[in-house]
């Protein structure tokens, strides 16, 4: 029985925190052989066209932005059903365009490919998102430190901290991505920036709508409205 829960909460959880929804292998705890969860469970309507920014919305982004989306597939809408917000997203990554010929964004994942904080064009950001789910935010808070957050992202990146399989705020030894970025906030404005959090099978996740806080972020667009 509590290897299905535990099979549970990994089908609960993986796309909220930005495990990607392809083929990926677990090994129970008395067991040698890896269980395989097919890509299939996490990518049922990969049959939808991927998300695209128009010229407006691309150009309005910059350096230090941060990108939310929702994910393909079952368990990103059973996710966006437990999360019980208006906005469905699931995800979340840091514009990054000093130094790139094309936009790039950083964000943390578990998959096949990476494990842990990473970089990636936004095109490939955006082949991973559901049409019509990105929303572009910025942050209001002391806006002269949006350098101190890239640089602070970019530090977490080169100490390569692996992704929070465990979803564990109070140990900040592994991160998934929401949570990667409260730590960012909190190093760099020594306050809490995403504080609300809900209970899920006994898990405290941060909840997304944070992002949306009209205090703390300035929302640039959001393609849920459209």
């Amino acid at each position: 029985m509590r290897y299905f829960i535990f099979f549970l909460l990994i089908l609960t959880f993986k796309p909220l925190f930005g495990i990607s929804e392809k083929d990926c292998f677990f090994y129970f705890p008395d067991s040698s052989k890896p269980i395989e969860l097919s890509h299939r469970i996490f990518s049922a309507d990969k049959d939808l066209p991927s998300a695209q920014l128009n010229v407006k919305e691309l150009s309005s982004l910059k350096e230090g932005d941060i990108l939310l989306r929702k994910g393909y597939g079952w368990v990103s809408d059973r996710i966006a059903d437990l999360l019980d917000e208006k906005t469905r997203v699931t995800h979340c990554g840091l514009i990054l365009t000093i130094g790139y010929s094309e936009p790039h964004i950083l964000h943390t994942m578990s998959d096949h490919r990476t494990n842990g904080i990473f970089v990636e064009p936004l095109s490939a950001y955006l082949k991973q998102s559901q049409q019509g789910s990105l929303v572009g935010i910025r942050l209001k808070a002391e806006t002269d430190k949006t350098g101190a957050v890239v640089s602070e992202s970019k530090r977490l990146l080169a100490k390569k901290i692996p992704f929070d399989l465990a979803f564990n705020d109070a140990d900040s030894t592994s991160l998934y991505c929401a949570e990667l970025f409260s730590n960012v906030f909190k190093n760099v404005f020594k306050r809490d920036l995403l504080p609300e959090k809900t209970n899920i099978y006994g898990l405290k996740a941060i909840r997304m709508r944070n992002f949306l806080n009209p205090n703390e972020f300035e929302i640039l667009f959001n393609q849920f409205e459209y």
